[in-house]
This record gives structure tokens, sequence and C-alpha cells, in this order.
């Protein structure tokens, strides 16, 4: 097997060197390469010290604040610490990362519900019914060892003869040392003593009025305010971190949350204040993260709450030279610093003054201009990677700017023959907005195409949303592009995904295909009646048509991407066994299909449909699966576990065959641009409309584990496959 050119593009470093939320309970480690600066190890001490009980932290809380600029790392370090707290505490559900949000503390509470999950609540809950069940039969010397891990509260008190009204005074007892919220007792209580109140309870947690049990028994509030959010945060905190257990809340992108929020600011920080006491009381640690100004958002007497405050800086040359070692030892298993000229590291944190995203990009660009032309060079032979080398990778870097993506738009339009238009919807900064309408063929009209000089604030976030909302208000099926001039935040591409259902075209060298390709081409539909197989059909077909124009900027063979896609469908290929890949990659890919499978579990639905008998019943399963976004939805999901099933089979041939790296890469390429024309935002309508997969979970957590378990594939496919290759060599 080639060792040679393949090798050379196993680039060590990442193009992005964006965090991926998604590996949290999946050792990171295992797939990031870290350097401990000295900024996180002051971090990382207390979180480490609050797990192992030591310095008095046992069974009190603690508040963390990290800040720091874009790109120095603090959602790749809030990612790490989850992920050590999960591996101390033992339990998923005491370990949480949850992302502030765009409307203040009552969006922050809702993605904490999501992250907590209602199931895990109710598990958590139960447990002060056990410790009040406990109790009475230990006052009554009635022996009790066979309660342990038991929650269901009928049976335990039929078994052991104890009167519901006394461990409903005991409960209520442990919950009133927990929250003097009555409205929350009472709710917490019926969680747990009712299992068929769960939904209505977990709903008016959401932010529902309150259902009829809990107007019976007094509760009239809703949680539909930041003021109110902040107090069911902080009950719910002490309800998770209490019966001497540890729980961790790492919130990111915590800048501007008092500012978005319509309450005065006084009130604002006085109940942020007592949430901080609160969760130093249960023996819970909060990790707050944001930008360089959050600690000076908070008021005296909140920032007297904050234990520890680091705020994250840039690589020094030593970081810069340890993370080049680290990379090169992980990729090549040598620890070693060429081919970076001696003093490299000067140069590195000059071009990037040390910003770890930066570094980790520039580190990239100059690998890959290393061997751009030395296709045959291995990872020890490339030549050296000098000032000039690092140079230029560093100017390819640098974004264009606005004027000049304005002008690219209007020149693909004007190569295509499309009319294009200026337009202004809302009253925007021309210096950093600018809208277009090109009428590009699209079946749904003229396209209409924001572009943006960046998306990095809440507010530019906003601006863009009220635009989208605006364009829609005139034409609700109106086709819309974004396209961004630098890279936008990660709270900007979740909103981006959430109004458009697709990415962000953003200004990099691909630009002008990747423009041409998004105007081209739509959502491909599931129409009724014409079936999976005759969606596959037509997206495959899209696929090669864009193939062969050379739309996306890949340069691949037309022909072999051809005979790829028809390899992949040809019915003489054998199903592959589970011995014909590696352990390793077959499990990559058994969790990508069991995770896509579950979204498309939907003829239990169908069998209740007939069980039920009648159009009423045939309606209503259609009202729920029919509608368009659940189509596409179903229908994208189909297309990509054909395209799962072709990667394998065609990977376990290469297997079989010993091929070379080339090859590998050809493969994976291949399923890669298949992928492209399949996004996966098109699976987020699933959430609305699936059953939950996995109860505990949710549905919409599964379609974030399967979009997570999904992006990336390709990469990491073929790195565990060149792993497993060369165990077997």
């Amino acid at each position: 097997m080639s060792t040679g050119g393949h090798a050379l593009r196993r680039n060590p470093f990442r193009s992005t060197a964006v965090a991926d939320t998604a590996l949290i309970g999946r050792d990171p480690n295992g797939v990031e390469t870290n350097v401990d600066t000295a900024a996180q190890q002051r971090v990382l001490a207390p979180l480490r010290a609050y797990l192992a009980g030591e310095d008095g932290h046992r069974g009190n809380g603690t508040t963390i604040v990290v800040s720091g600029d874009y790109g120095t790392g603090k959602t790749h370090l809030l990612v790490r610490m989850v992920d050590e707290a999960l591996a101390a505490i033992g339990e998923p559900g005491r370990a949480l990362y949850v992302v502030a949000g765009e409307d203040g503390f009552l969006a922050l509470f809702r993605n904490f519900l999501k992250a907590v999950t209602k199931d895990e609540l109710v598990r958590q809950v139960s447990q002060y019914y056990a410790d009040a069940v406990q109790a009475e039969l230990a006052a009554n010397d009635v022996p009790h060892a066979g309660l342990a891990g038991r929650a269901d509260t009928s049976e335990v008190e039929r078994e052991y003869d104890v009167l519901s009204s006394v461990v409903n005074r005991r409960v209520h007892e442990n919950l009133a040392r927990v929250t003097d919220n009555a409205d929350f007792t009472t709710a917490l209580s019926l969680l747990m003593r009712d299992k068929r109140l769960a939904d209505p309870v977990w709903e008016w947690l959401n932010g529902a009025e309150p259902p009829v049990a809990l107007r019976n028994r007094r509760v009239q509030h809703r949680i539909d305010n930041d003021l109110a959010a902040l107090d069911a945060l902080g009950v719910l905190a002490l309800v998770l971190g209490g019966r001497d257990q540890k729980f961790v809340l790492a919130v990111d992108e915590m800048s501007d949350i008092f500012a978005r929020s319509d309450t005065p600011r006084e009130r604002l920080m006085e109940a942020f204040r007592v949430l901080l006491e609160t969760a130093k009381r249960s023996g819970a640690c909060f990790i707050l993260c944001g930008l360089p100004d959050l600690m000076e958002s908070l008021s005296p007497k909140v920032r007297e709450r904050v234990g520890v405050h680091v705020e994250l800086g840039g690589f020094t040359e030593n970081d810069i030279i340890e993370f080049i070692l680290r990379s090169h030892e992980r990729t090549f298993g040598e620890r070693r610093f060429a081919p970076f000229a001696e003093h490299a590291q000067r140069t590195i944190r000059d071009f990037t003054r040390g910003n770890p995203r930066q570094v980790v990009r520039l580190l990239h660009r100059a690998f890959a201009l290393a061997g751009a032309g030395h296709p045959d060079a291995g990872p020890t032979e490339l030549p050296e990677i000098t000032h000039d080398v690092l140079y230029q990778a560093a100017s390819l870097l640098t974004p264009p700017t606005f004027d000049t993506v304005v002008d690219e738009i209007r020149m693909v339009a004007a190569q295509h023959g499309w009319p294009i238009r200026q337009e202004q919807t809302l009253a925007l900064d021309p210096h950093a907005w600018a809208e277009f309408r090109v009428e590009s063929g699209h079946r749904d009209g003229d396209f209409a195409v924001l572009v943006a000089r960046s998306l990095l604030s809440d507010t530019e976030i906003r601006r863009f949303v009220d635009w989208v909302a605006a364009v829609r208000g005139t034409e609700e099926n109106r086709p819309i592009a974004l396209v961004t001039v630098g890279t936008p935040s990660n709270s900007a591409l979740v909103a981006v995904r959430q109004v458009l259902h697709a990415e962000p075209i953003v200004r990099r060298t691909t630009f002008q295909a990747d423009l041409t390709a998004a105007l081209s081409a739509g959502p491909v539909p599931v129409h009724p009646g014409q079936g999976a197989l005759a969606h596959v059909s037509r997206t495959l077909d899209e696929i090669k048509a864009m193939l062969a124009t050379g739309a996306h900027g890949r340069e691949l063979n037309p022909r072999a991407i051809a005979q790829e896609i028809a390899a992949y469908l040809a019915p003489a290929r054998p199903e592959p066994r589970a011995d014909e890949l590696p352990d390793p990659v077959a499990d990559l890919f058994t969790l990508a299909e069991d995770r896509l499978s579950a979204l498309l579990a939907i003829e239990p639905r169908v069998r209740a449909a007939f069980d039920r008998g009648g159009y009423d019943s045939a309606a209503a399963f259609r009202s729920r699966f029919f509608e368009p976004a659940a189509r596409q939805a179903i229908g994208a999901a189909a297309v990509m576990g054909v395209f799962l099933h072709g990667f394998r089979v065609r990977l376990a041939r290469w297997f079989h065959e010993s091929g070379d790296d080339h090859a590998l890469a050809a493969i994976c390429e291949t399923y890669q641009a298949m992928e492209d024309w399949v996004p996966l935002s098109d699976l987020a309508p699933l959430a609305a409309v699936a059953d939950a997969p996995v109860p505990a979970i949710g549905a919409s957590t599964a379609v974030e584990q399967a979009i997570g378990t999904l992006t990336g594939f390709a990469a990491k496919v073929r790195d565990a496959a060149l792993d497993a290759a060369s165990e077997r060599a």
C-alpha cells in the first residue's frame, strides 16, 4: 500500500478550527489536538478540584467565568470541561453544555431544558421520592434493601404498605429544602407522582399556560419572561445538584445576554446574583463563557459571586511549537517540528497575533502549499515551510473586501446571463449589507441574495433574521441565499440553518462555483405518490449533472464520478458483511446508519393508523408526515441512507483489494460530493414530526445527534480507514 502521496494529503491541521459540540461525551481528545496553555490550566484547576471534592468544594458550588476574543478556543475548552465532568460524575444528565441563545435568559432556560430532557428530569426528581419512602420505612424499622433504583410510586407503596399521603408529605419536605417556591414544589411533585402529567408539566416549564392539574393547586404563573426563567433555572439547578450530587452547567455565548432583555437591568442583575448564590448553595458548578467584556457587563455584586475568572489569550511561541509537535505525533506518529523551518513559530505568531483559530488555519494552509507541487513526497520529505511559504499562506487567508464580493456576484450573474438588480427591502447600512434579485431560472422565482460583510454579533444576526422575515412577508416561497464575506460565528450558523434550512455561502476560493450551484439548484421536493426511490433517482441525476459542469469547484473527473455512482447502486454488488470492514470503521457506519434509520422509523405510525382505521386515521397520519418540509426531510434521510450504504460497500471492496491511498481519497471525496447536494440541514424538520427514536433523548436531540454524526463523516471514515490499514500492514 502506498505511503507517499496520500500521507501528504493527511494534513495534520484542521481547515476551520471550529469547535464541534457534538463531540461532547464522545472523547473529544480522540479527534482534537489540545495544548494546555497557562490560561487553560487556570480554568481547569478549579473544575478538577470541584469534581474531586478538594479544598472545600465538596457540597459547595462554584462559578467559573471564561472570557476571550473570537477564535481563542473558548468553546473548545468548554467541550473539554464538560467531557471531563461527564467522565468524573458518571451520569449524562449532570454535566451539560448550553448556548445562551438570542433572546436573553428565557432562550437560555429553554435551551437548558432541551439539554436536560424531560425523561432525565423525571428520573432525577424521582430520586427525591425514593428518599422519602426510604425515610418513612426506616422510621418504622421496615427492611427496604430492595428499594434501591425503583421509582414506580404505586408499586412501591403497595409492596411496602406505605401511605401515599405520608410519602407525599415527605416529598414536599424534601423539595421544600431545595426551593421555597411553592409553584415548583407542586409541579415537580406532580411530575414525579403521576407519569401521565409529565407532558403537561414539561410544557409548562417550556412556557405554556399551567395545565389544569397545576391550576387546581393554585399554580397560575407562566415561565414566559427572563425573571421567571432565572428563577426556574435556579430551582432545576438545585434539583439536579441536590442530594449531595455534583452538577456542571457550561453556558456558551453569554456576552450581551443582559442587553437582549427587556427587563430593567437592576432587577435582572439581582435575579442573576440569586441564581449564582443558588448554584453555590446547591453544590453546582456554573461555567459562563463569553467575549472579553463579559465580566465588565456584570454588576459588582454579581462579580463577587464569581469564584474564578480567566481570560483566554493567544498562543505563545512555545504553545505553537507544542501544538505542531502534538499534531504531527497524532497524524504521523512522530513528534517533530519539520517541515516547518527553525523559528517558524515566530512568523506564525506575528501573522496571527497568536489567535489559536488563525494559527490552526495558517498551519493548514501552509502545509497544503508545501505539498502542492510535490504529490509523491511523504510527510518526512516535504519542502521546508519557510517565512515565504507562511507569508503566501497568510495572504490567502486574508478575507476579501465587501466591495470585491459584491462585484464577484455581479460577475457570476453576467457569466450565466442572469438578469440582476439591486434591492433594498430594509434600510440596512450599504457599507455592510447588499441585497440583490437574481433571475437564475429557479422554479420558485427570482433569488433574493443578501451579502453580509460579517455575521458575528447578535445585532447582525437579528438584522439578517428580520430581513428574511421581510422578504418572505411579500413572497413566502421566494428562494433566498446568504453570502458572507467573513466566516460566521457559531450562533450565526445556527440561526441561518434554522431560518433558511441551508448553509451560508462563505467567500472562499470556490466562491463563484458555490454561488452558481446555489442559485442554479433548489431543494428537491418529494412528490406524493412517486416514492423515495424516484426521489433518489432524481437527486443522483442532479448530482451527476452538477459535477459534470464543474459546479462546487471540485477537481473531479465527471466520468469517474458517474462510474462511482453506478458502482454504488449496481444490483450485482454483494452486500457488505460485518467482517469486511475493520471494527473501528464499521462502528462509524453502524452509528451513522442507526441514527439515520431511527429518524425514518414511521412504520409503527402506519400500523397504528391501520389499526384505528378510517379516513380520519389516515388524515391524521398525512397531516403529520406529508407536509412539504416533512416530505423533503424524509426524502433527504432516504437519500443519505443510500449514500451511506454505497460508501460502505465501496470501502469494503477497497479493503478487500488492498487499494492505495489515492483510491481511498477518491472514494471519500465522491461521498462528500454527494452529501454536499443533500445538505444535512434538510433533516432538521424531522424533529417536529418524528417520534423520539430513543425515549431518553427526544426526537429533536435525536435529529441533532444524527446531523452531528454525519457532519464531516467522510473525513472521519478516511482517518479511521487509514489507521486500520496501517495496522493491517
